[in-house]
C-alpha cells in the first residue's frame, strides 16, 4: 500500500472491545444518513427497506468532530463510530463514501452524497483539488 502523504501521522491504540459501531454518511459537514454496523463483532444490520429511522448514538460525536474539523475533512466521506465499555465513543475509521457499504441507510439519502463524491476532475473547486489525488 502506498500512502498518499508519506510525512502523515499514523494513529496507535491498544485492542480494545466495540460493543456497538454505527455507520454515518455526511455530506457537507451534515450527517444524511447512517445504519447500525456491528454489536460485538457481529452485523447489527438488517436487508431491510431501509426506511428506519437514523440512528442516534454517535450522531452527537460525528457532528461535533464534523463542527470542530470542518476545514480538515472532505466534503463527503463516511464515519464508523463505536462505543467502547467503560471509555464511551470513539471513532472507529473513516471511509470514502463510494467504498462504504450502504448496510441499512436509506439509498435515496446516501445518493446526494455519492453524486457529490464522484465529480469529474473538471467540475472540481478549488477546495476540492486538496482532496485529489494523483493516479
Amino acid at each position: 500500500m502506498v500512502r498518499s502523504c508519506p510525512d502523515a501521522p499514523v494513529l496507535l491504540s491498544e485492542p480494545v472491545e466495540w460493543s456497538v459501531e454505527l455507520r454515518y454518511f455526511v455530506l457537507e459537514g451534515r450527517v444524511i444518513a447512517g445504519s447500525p454496523y456491528l454489536s460485538y463483532g457481529r452485523p447489527a444490520w438488517r436487508r431491510t427497506d431501509a426506511s428506519g429511522p437514523l440512528p442516534t448514538a454517535g450522531r452527537p460525536l460525528v457532528e461535533q468532530l464534523c463542527a470542530d474539523m470542518k476545514d480538515r475533512l472532505p466534503p463527503v466521506f463516511v464515519a464508523d463510530v463505536g462505543l467502547i465499555e467503560d471509555r464511551g465513543w470513539a471513532v472507529v475509521e473513516f471511509n470514502p463514501v463510494w467504498s462504504a457499504g450502504l448496510l441499512n441507510a436509506d439509498p435515496g439519502a446516501v445518493l446526494p452524497a455519492l453524486q457529490r463524491a464522484s465529480r469529474r476532475r473538471t467540475e472540481l473547486t478549488d477546495d476540492d483539488r486538496r482532496w485529489d489525488l494523483p493516479k
